[in-house]
């Protein structure tokens, strides 16, 4: 099992590697000038509107390795004639989760840490206390998981496929439409609830998955970008 492991500590790594090339992502220094700047002629809270209107936010950034970032894999399935949807059949996806009270030093082998975490016997005990009382968060939208489904392959794909989710708070039971139908057609999942759980200091795990044994997910590189306001 592969996973990525991120921190979310509100300090000022906002992703260097992530600002060498393309657009300007903008640090906690460049937001607080651009206060200073606009407060001289503008309210406090009408500063603030501005500034989340333009999505001018500082980021945190976590990726996989030095490698362009995208998540790429090959799905293991084979061709199912009666499908037409592209991600329908697809036995191989990737899962988000929150893992909340791991120490900064406990990362050093993510897919060990991953695999003491998701362990029954991990928490609250004496015998496997390491690491320590690291815990999922639960998902408050499905009973008893603990994780939220990322995103599903491209079904008997071999070609790498870029996939970008973007993951909000705003959490609408009204537009909810993670069903069999949508998931068909994307293989993404809504992450409802999963920003609002989050809280400084967690960290975001991503799982590759796959259903059977002897299958493998193919994971060209992952890139998490966490967006704030302040």
């Amino acid at each position: 099992m592969g996973s990525v492991l991120s921190l979310l500590d509100g300090s000022d790594q906002e992703g260097e590697n992530a600002r060498e090339e393309g657009p300007h992502i903008p640090t906690e220094k460049d937001i607080k000038l651009v206060q200073e700047i606009l407060a001289q002629f503008l309210p406090l809270e009408l500063v603030n509107l501005i500034l989340d209107q333009a999505e001018y936010w500082p980021v945190i950034a976590c990726n996989s390795g030095d490698t362009p970032q995208e998540v790429t894999q090959p799905d293991g399935g084979k061709p199912i004639q009666r499908l037409t949807e592209p991600y329908a059949g697809s036995w191989t996806w990737f899962e988000a989760a929150i893992i909340r009270g791991l120490k900064e030093d406990a990362i050093d082998n993510p897919d060990e840490v991953a695999r003491r975490i998701q362990a029954p016997s991990t928490r609250n005990t004496s015998d496997n206390a390491d690491p320590e009382d690291a815990f999922q968060v639960p998902n408050p939208w499905r009973s008893g998981s603990k994780v939220w489904h990322l995103q599903s392959n491209v079904r008997a794909s071999s070609q790498e496929t870029l996939h970008e989710i973007i993951w909000t708070d705003q959490d609408d039971p009204e537009k909810k439409e993670e069903t069999i139908e949508a998931m068909d057609r994307t293989g993404t999942g809504w992450g409802y609830g999963f920003v609002h759980e989050l809280i400084p200091g967690d960290r975001i795990a991503i799982y590759a998955r796959a259903q059977y044994p002897g299958w493998v997910n193919h994971v060209g590189a992952v890139e998490i970008r966490m967006y704030y306001s302040m």
